[in-house]
């Protein structure tokens, strides 16, 4: 999202027309050395968490089954304000998969308010990396 935002702002700084390659590239450059290392560590965090922040998110969750009898885990109102797609889905239609769990997603999405980045360190014992995907990086 951050690249797409930064890529965003300099076509439109440039009246929308195109952008020389030399400057693409360097925008690639960017996302390749700052962007990359954010988000593996991240990932990383999801990783080692991934089970007691999936229990963490199923808080807001309650259980919803569709006509074909297909299962999610939706979102809580307190908690759809910043995430509308289910946590848990045994069947997503459109794609085909089969229990697609969107905990990584959610836990992006949490990272914007300041309360669920502090339960989600009480809850997993760790704090999250520094930065999010959506504001600054202050360990950069």
């Amino acid at each position: 999202a951050r690249w797409a935002v930064r890529l965003w702002s300099v076509w439109k700084a440039a009246d929308y027309r195109p952008l020389q390659i030399d400057r693409l590239r360097e925008l690639g450059r960017a996302f390749v050395n700052q962007d990359v290392p954010r988000l593996q560590r991240h990932l990383n965090f999801i990783a080692r968490h991934r089970s007691v922040l999936r229990q963490f998110f199923g808080r807001w969750c309650h259980l919803d089954e569709n006509s074909a009898g297909f299962r999610s885990f939706t979102f809580s109102p307190e908690f759809a304000d910043m995430w509308h797609p289910p946590l848990f889905e045994d069947y997503h239609p459109r794609s085909g998969l089969t229990n697609l769990d969107n905990t990584d997603l959610a836990y992006f999405m949490a990272l914007r308010s300041t309360r669920f980045r502090r339960e989600v360190t009480a809850a997993t014992g760790n704090p999250p990396p520094p930065g999010d995907e959506f504001g600054p990086d202050p360990g950069a």
